[in-house]
Parts: structure tokens; sequence; C-alpha cells
């Protein structure tokens, strides 16, 4: 976002000068691509080895959208499957729900209601 506040103007890709409109949409695509990847992350985070089993789906039914036709579908597939590697790096670093309500626990003290 800093580049859009940085200059007087930014371009689009065509040279001509992108309208607020287009760079607030181009903000908001991003920012849903990082946060579906954050929330894919937790997912993934959630069902440790199994997860694989869901990456596997996905290129199952982007190769059956697209052989059917069904563009939109298998660019929604395809997607996920791109975004893996990310989604994957992003679930080692999450920490896990237990060990995130066991933090939550020692945290709080005899004398601090839980």
């Amino acid at each position: 976002m800093a580049v859009f506040s940085r200059y007087r103007e930014v371009l689009n890709a065509d040279g001509t000068a992108m309208t607020m409109r287009e760079a607030l949409a181009l903000i908001n695509a991003t920012l849903d691509e990082v946060l579906a990847e954050q929330a894919a992350a937790a997912l993934v985070a959630e069902l440790g080895a199994e997860a694989e089993v869901a990456r596997d789906l996905a290129y199952r039914l982007y190769l059956v959208s697209e052989r059917r036709g069904r563009a939109a579908d298998a660019r929604m597939y395809n997607g996920l499957v791109q975004s893996w590697p990310e989604i994957a790096r992003l679930a080692q670093q999450a920490p896990s729900v237990a060990a995130a309500q066991s933090q939550m626990f020692e945290m709080a003290g005899p004398d601090d209601p839980a």
C-alpha cells in the first residue's frame, strides 16, 4: 500500500494513470489473497499431515473442472494448488491451537480468572 501513498501517481501496465478505484480494487484483491492464505494456513496447521489430501483433492478437482469446461472453478482450484507452498510455509510458522490455548492458561496466574 505504501507505493500508492508515496508517489504522485501510479501507472497501469499500459502506462495510463491508475485511478483511485483501480488502486483500491488492487489493494483489496491483494488483501483478500493474503487473508485467504492465512486462513488456509491455519486450517493446514490444524490438519497436520492430513492436509496433503486437501491439496491432492484440489488438484483433481482442477483437472475435472478443466475437462468439463468450468473455467471459473478450474481457476479457483488451480489457485489453491499454486498457493500451496506459501500456505504450507505459513502453516509451519503458525502455532497450533492447542499450544496457543496452553500458553493462555500458563500466562494466567493462580489468582487470575481464566
